[in-house]
Order: structure tokens, then sequence, then C-alpha cells
């Protein structure tokens, strides 16, 4: 397997023997379409509840400029896209140059 340019470091494990699929955390979601956050069951002392949670992200992507709201927060589906270039970066089909 060829050495990956951006791992140089011999104190750096490549990134297909450092995690399994097992050992990365699913980015599945029921609201991927809506983007709206999945509840928290009990719901935790100190944090807002799911919906002041969503009102808050809503205010905050809404306050800025129109370039910047697509990339104020990583929905699932860019979770998804992220996680499949870091795996197989020669994979041209997913997102944009820019993108990868």
């Amino acid at each position: 397997m060829p050495q990956s340019r951006y791992l140089q470091s011999p104190g750096f494990l490549p990134l297909r023997d450092a995690f399994s699929e097992a050992d990365i955390e699913s980015q599945d979601s029921q609201n991927e379409s809506s983007m709206l956050s999945e509840p928290v069951i009990p719901p935790l002392d100190g944090f807002p509840n799911v919906r002041e949670f969503d009102q808050l992200m809503k205010s905050y992507v809404d306050d800025l400029s129109v370039k910047k709201q697509d990339k104020a927060l990583i929905h699932a589906k860019r979770a998804r896209n992220i996680k499949t270039v870091l795996m197989d970066p020669k994979d041209t089909a997913v997102e944009s140059a820019q993108f990868r």
C-alpha cells in the first residue's frame, strides 16, 4: 500500500489500520432530510431541549451570510460524504474537487 502524503510522520498509523469499520461512529439519521435534531431521552439537565436547540441553530445559521449558511453545520449527508472521501481519497465521484 503506498504511503499517504498526509501522514508522513512515523508516529501515525494509516487510517485503514487505525480504525476498523466497527470503530467509526454511524452518521445515520432519521431526520436527514429535515436536518432536525433527534431527541435525547432522558433529557439532560442544563441543556436545551431538542426544539429549543433546533431554534438556536436555525437562528445562528440564518444570521450568517448566504454563502456561509451551507457550510455552517455538518449534516448527516455531508458527514457521510466526508467519511467516504477520507476512506477512499481517490474516489472522484463524491462531491467536487474543491470538497475533496
